[in-house]
């Protein structure tokens, strides 16, 4: 239910911060059909072994009975929110003395037919196959998790795709809409969203979107990464505290 609900709330939110970055260029609407178009099938897949890990049995922690899907799926978040953190800093610190950063991502040197161009990259020519895969892993993790895509997806258009910060928030949030809006159907045939909770999430998400939007538009790219970098390490404060309630009280 916890995912449902957050997956519900996302689209509706990337709905509307959508709208506020229609005319500041900086979303990559051809990039994200290709990486969408992955990010259909990943939905599902993640969905899919989300329902599994639901039949699981629970498990016994410190002797008390916890339910195997919540403490696996926690597990799996703060794992990979610690990754991030930890990448993205050492990333900081090992460019922040360049006077100029010409962003290149990793997917740049992978020579894998076909190509694409992409005017919004230092470097337009990209594999479409790696795009299309990149596209599967970040909706599988959305249909798993329930992450809006934020998380994941900036990283991976910063450090594989070589976007700057401002264009990777933009693309970022179509291919949240993407995969947000398939999972919520598939979530939806589950039952697992609470509509009262969503609904009222979504009112206090849209007043946050409205004010990121006007600031996120008027920082550097650079800038962009280290703020990123505090949410991230905030949310691993919050999920790591919630694991060891769950573990020791």
């Amino acid at each position: 239910v916890s995912v449902g609900k957050s997956i519900a709330s996302i689209l509706v939110n990337s709905t509307y911060g959508l709208y506020e970055r229609r005319n500041s260029g900086t979303i990559d609407v051809k990039m994200s059909m290709f990486i969408g178009a992955g990010s259909i099938a990943g939905v599902f897949l993640g969905s899919i072994i989300l329902e599994k890990l639901e039949n699981l049995a629970p498990i016994k922690i410190n002797g008390k009975e916890i339910l195997a899907v919540q403490f696996i799926l926690l597990c799996c978040f703060l794992f990979l929110l610690s990754y991030i953190a930890v990448f993205m800093i050492y990333d900081y610190n090992k460019t922040k003395t360049r006077d100029q950063i010409i962003n290149i991502g990793f997917f740049t040197k992978c020579k894998i037919p076909p190509y694409g161009i992409f005017n919004s990259l230092e470097y337009p020519r990209m594999s479409l196959i790696l795009l299309i895969l990149l596209g599967t892993v970040t909706g599988f993790l959305t249909g798993l998790l329930g992450i809006g895509g934020g998380v994941i997806i900036i990283p991976a258009l910063i450090y594989l795709v070589g976007l700057n910060g401002l264009k990777a928030a933009g693309t970022s949030l179509l291919l949240v809409w993407i995969s947000s809006f398939v999972a919520v159907f598939k979530n939806i045939s589950a039952n697992n969203i609470d509509w009262y909770l969503c609904s009222v999430l979504v009112i206090g998400g849209i007043i946050g979107t409205f004010f990121g939007t006007k600031i996120g538009l008027k920082i550097s790219g650079r800038k962009m990464k280290i703020y990123f970098v505090y949410v991230v390490l905030l949310a691993v404060i919050m999920t790591g505290y919630k694991v060891l309630t769950i573990i020791f009280l």
